[in-house]
């Protein structure tokens, strides 16, 4: 994704030393050279000192403005001998007897087999993370990105896949036997270093995968689908809700409420919708349910209605005021939950992603990769029943639709360390 920034530079003496014909190119600077040849071109061209890693600068036909590029992906990566290079992540064999990308933005290694390297190794910027492995490893199978270590435990392969950027590790889970094995959890949850914890991918549901009714969990290897009911729609990248009727479900619970584990969603409330809602009124993002009411999940909850003035508008109007939560709404109608620090963006995908460290009895809440609030003590309740997405069970009924829609859902089996896990293995 490119972002795009233009602004009006004001460079000394261009005005002055532009007119002259006679003018010594050699003694403009880069840019000002790159705003000459592009008046005089009619097109744009790149001020090549100016890359970055993310980032191209150009200068403009009109000969004083420049525009900047910028990804949220590194679109180059510096060569070993100076300049740049496409970013490849492509996995090869390295002389040093360890495996990596072709072309990174950081440095990266993966176990090449045995047990004395740690399982993967990232650095850059005067940082670093080893990630181990509790026991011996195979050589691993190269496939592409992805370097694939076979039967780590029965029937199960242990599966790091390297980006320009950062790495992902996660087990393929083969047979219905091997999903039951315990001892994968276990196994994920020994994968630590200060920075982080070992978790294992339990749901990945993508609603831009889906199809009519169902969305399908082809990624994590546990297969469970999402159905949709009420009215809810797919519109090619989320599911779409009317904050009436519509949800999706699937038999739950999909993960150890009990336990530590990892959920994200991406996820928009629509505002106009959020109108004809009251002031206290709490919808559901995703959550588990218990027998009679919340296990946990993600809310939104109305505050307010709040006038403001529109300046495109020219006029005032009426907007929503709310929080995101993470945690469980009480039969008593009151969360037990982080909430969000400032009110909660309408009308566009926000990422939020909630931790529960069952070791600490603790749970936190991220936007994008930032926390929000502080972590709070929380005590487990067993789920049962569906798990849901748009909607909530509470005083042993569905209720708290949510008017909006959900693009992603994941869970993992363990808790995230902190952000830069957090950032790493969900991203945006």
């Amino acid at each position: 994704m490119l972002v795009v920034l233009s602004g009006v530079l004001v460079l000394p003496g261009q005005l002055a030393a532009a007119a002259p014909a006679e003018a010594d190119s050699a003694s403009l600077t880069e840019v000002q050279q790159a705003l000459a040849e592009a008046e005089d071109s009619g097109q744009r061209v790149e001020v090549a000192g100016e890359r970055t890693d993310r980032t191209t600068t150009f200068a403009n036909p009109d000969g004083f403005t420049l525009t900047l590029e910028q990804s949220v992906v590194p679109v180059r990566v510096s060569k070993p001998g100076g300049g740049w290079q496409a970013p490849n992540a492509t996995l090869e064999k390295r002389s040093d007897g360890s495996v990596g990308p072709k072309a990174a933005a950081v440095s990266i290694a993966f176990s090449a087999g045995g047990d004395k390297a740690p399982l993967a190794r990232i650095a850059g910027e005067g940082t670093s993370l080893e990630l181990q492995w509790p026991g011996k490893l195979p050589a691993p199978r190269l496939d592409g990105a992805k370097a694939v270590y076979d039967d780590v435990l029965p029937d199960v392969d242990l599966q790091v896949t390297a980006t320009p950027e950062s790495f992902q590790p996660v087990f393929v889970v083969k047979t219905p036997e091997a999903a039951a094995n315990e001892e994968i959890a276990t196994t994920a949850r020994a994968l630590r270093s200060k920075n982080y914890a070992g978790v294992e991918l339990v749901a990945d549901w993508s609603a831009d995968k889906g199809v009519g009714t169902t969305i399908a969990d082809t990624a994590s290897g546990f297969g469970q689908s999402l159905a949709l009911s009420g009215g809810a729609s797919l519109d090619g990248e989320s599911i779409v809700a009317d904050g009436v009727d519509d949800a999706a479900t699937t038999a739950g619970p999909v993960v150890d409420d009990t336990s530590s584990f990892t959920v994200t969603a991406l996820a928009a409330v629509d505002g106009a919708k959020l109108l004809d809602k009251q002031a206290g009124y709490t919808g559901q993002v995703l959550g588990q349910r218990t027998s009679d009411g919340s296990a946990w999940g993600f809310w939104y909850e109305l505050t307010d209605k709040v006038t403001v003035f529109d300046e495109e508008a020219g006029e005032e109007k009426t907007v929503p005021k709310g929080f995101w939560r993470f945690g469980r709404l009480n039969a008593d109608g009151i969360f037990s939950a982080v909430a969000s620090e400032d009110n909660a963006l309408l009308d566009g995908m926000v990422r939020m992603t909630g931790v529960a460290n069952a070791q600490d009895g603790t749970i936190g809440l991220y936007l994008g990769a930032v926390p929000n609030g502080e972590e709070q003590a929380f005590s487990a309740k067993i789920g049962t029943g569906d798990f849901a997405v748009g909607k909530g069970f509470s005083g042993n009924a569905w209720k708290h639709y949510l008017p909006g829609g959900v693009a992603e859902v994941r869970l993992w089996a363990g808790a995230m360390a902190g952000f830069e896990q957090v950032e790493q293995t969900i991203g945006d």
